[in-house]
């Protein structure tokens, strides 16, 4: 089994990992955040079932997102609490 500072070091590691992937994770959102508004901004006015559905498939993943990025804060808070302990 892995010494203490050696598993300290590994939470860190990969909490660096986690924060890498929060900021991925930030731009992918923003990138669509902008196509939903540019979407919106061409479709203006349209009444067409697809771009409806559009909208509401950049909204869902723009949510899948928030989610996936309190998961992995959850993760990070939950492996810190870990660490602490030992």
């Amino acid at each position: 089994m892995a010494g203490v500072e050696d598993i300290r070091a590994g939470i860190a590691t990969a909490k660096d990992k986690c924060n890498t992937s929060l900021a991925a994770l930030q731009q992918a959102q923003q990138a669509l955040e902008e196509a939903q508004q540019i979407l919106g901004q061409v479709t203006a006015g349209s009444s067409q079932p697809e771009v409806t559905q559009a909208h509401g498939m950049l909204q869902e993943a723009t949510q899948g997102i928030s989610g996936q990025q309190n998961t992995i804060q959850a993760a990070i808070q939950s492996a810190e609490s870990y660490a602490q302990r030992l």
